[in-house]
């Protein structure tokens, strides 16, 4: 089976093309912004090193946050968009499963560092069996648990895309997982000039 994983929800675009478990390559570029021009482009190129057609495709993985707000809905609408178009499955892991590394299969509470600036450092925490989550993701105050409880998550594609083998598209929905509503900041009116 060959799987194209796509991780865009941090700061960057990071991909991996597998067949079954082994990776036949992978990209990773750091990006502020512009992913959703990038994205196509290396993707095309990781095809093009692998000497593959997207024809040859069978599934794609796609990281579903939490993470970045653009970078989330970037990486599952190219997804969505890119299986729809070749009539094959996607599915969808949260930031936490494919965060930790395939061969952790004992229960473990996975935690990745939340994008909220100090003081109100925080966590988003989700229990994994299997290194798949069995609850919700949470947001935690980074003083309510001891680190060492913890496995800190380092999202993969390539981790993805290995775990995305077994999973069923019904049950793994490449839908995005906010961890809480984004903050948008509307801008505050002019003042009217008197004249």
């Amino acid at each position: 089976m060959l799987i194209l994983a796509i991780n865009t929800a941090e700061a960057a675009c990071d991909l991996a093309l597998l067949r079954g478990e082994t990776c036949l390559c992978e990209r990773k570029e750091m990006l502020a912004r512009g992913q959703d021009g990038r994205l196509p482009v290396l993707v095309q190129e990781l095809f093009a090193e692998a000497d593959l057609t997207l024809a040859d495709l069978d599934r794609i993985a796609v990281v579903t946050g939490p993470g970045s707000f653009t970078g989330i809905r970037i990486g599952v609408a190219f997804a969505r968009g890119l299986a729809l178009s070749l009539d094959i499955p996607a599915v969808g892991l949260t930031s936490l499963e494919a965060g930790l590394p395939p061969e952790m299969i004992g229960p473990a509470r996975a935690a990745l560092a939340a994008q909220k600036r100090p003081p109100d450092r925080t966590w988003w925490t989700q229990e994994l069996q299997q290194g798949l989550g069995v609850t919700e993701i949470a947001e935690v105050p980074e003083d309510s648990f001891d680190m060492r409880d913890l496995e800190i998550a380092t999202p993969r594609a390539l981790w993805a895309g290995i775990k995305a083998l077994s999973l069923s598209p019904k049950d793994h929905k490449p839908s995005p997982a906010y961890a809480r509503a984004p903050e948008i900041h509307t801008p505050k009116p002019k003042p009217q000039s008197s004249t």
